[in-house]
């Protein structure tokens, strides 16, 4: 793989890691603000909503450290990359695979974020 290569596959972890970053302090945000609505509610429906939305936080939690462990595998198939063009398509797999989820990540969480604001204004 060439050096150019190399240095943006490199470039693009760190900006997965900093997405990450990003996200997971988001995150605590959102348990925070969970925290203060069941904090202040008397009302049992609420609640039940507010447990779904700790839920769905805590699962964003799972899904984001073990993204940051797979990032760290595939820095660990970078270091290495001198290998032969097999290894080389492995590692372009490995980005497709990590750019789809990391997307797919982002959009989900955007979205969890629309539907928890709603449910606070509600």
């Amino acid at each position: 793989m060439n050096n150019a290569a190399l240095q943006q596959l490199r470039r693009e972890t760190e900006s997965w890691k900093r997405l990450l970053a990003f996200l997971q302090a988001e995150n605590v945000i959102l348990k925070i603000r969970i925290a203060e609505i069941v904090s202040q509610s008397s009302n049992p429906y609420p609640l039940k909503e507010a447990e779904s939305f700790n839920d769905r936080f805590l699962l964003k939690d799972e899904l984001i450290f073990l993204l940051k462990k797979d990032i760290l595998a595939f820095e660990g198939m970078l270091a290495i990359s001198g290998a032969d063009g097999l290894y080389r398509e492995k590692i372009r797999q490995r980005e497709k695979e990590l750019q789809g989820v990391i997307g797919a990540l982002e959009l989900q969480f955007k979205k969890m974020i629309t539907e928890f604001n709603r449910y606070v204004i509600e």
